[in-house]
């Protein structure tokens, strides 16, 4: 006769068969979570890849509809004198002209994917015509997209000159 410790036999067996399986599924889960997540990390990341080449095409036409789409409501913009403008602003320079590039690139990008947010931080090379002052020069930038409604959305940018040791900053505009 077997001996009875909390319960029947038949409670403590079919306890153990729900844990066993239990804890299969969930270890199989987890495997097609994981895999589901990898699949979702590369479909982001390209996402936002295409993001940033659309954003740098609508740049260089100051193509402002694009700029607003790709913009959050929220953007905190600073640029490479460390100056800290809002969408509606960073927009407003565009349609008045008063910023425009001439040419943009961007290199040596590494992208960090996390649930709804993207970090991408690279080289970037332009020649850009601010208040009438002219900024050319690599530079180092970060860029932090959020996913807002199904769309990536830019709500951070980060750039600084890259400089020299002993040299001044590229966007310096005061004379040797």
């Amino acid at each position: 006769m077997r001996k009875k410790i909390g319960g029947s036999h038949e409670a403590k067996t079919v306890g153990r068969i729900d844990s066993l399986f239990g804890s299969c599924n969930r270890n199989f889960l987890g495997a097609i979570s994981r895999s589901g997540w990898r699949q979702s990390r590369r479909g982001s990341k390209k996402q936002v890849l295409q993001a940033e080449d659309d954003e740098g095409k609508a740049i260089l036409k100051g193509d402002t509809k694009t700029l607003d789409r790709l913009w959050a409501d929220e953007l905190l913009y600073t640029n490479q004198k460390g100056e800290l403008h809002t969408k509606a602003e960073h927009l407003a320079e565009f349609q008045s002209g008063a910023r425009k590039f001439d040419s943009y690139k961007h290199d040596d990008i590494r992208v960090h994917v996390y649930p709804d947010m993207v970090v991408v931080n690279g080289r970037s090379t332009s020649t850009a015509h601010d208040k009438g002052e002219t900024s050319i020069g690599p530079r180092r930038y970060t860029n932090v997209w959020v996913k807002q409604d199904g769309q990536w959305r830019l709500v951070v940018h980060h750039v600084t000159d890259i400089v020299k040791p002993g040299s001044r900053p590229l966007s310096d505009p005061t004379p040797k």
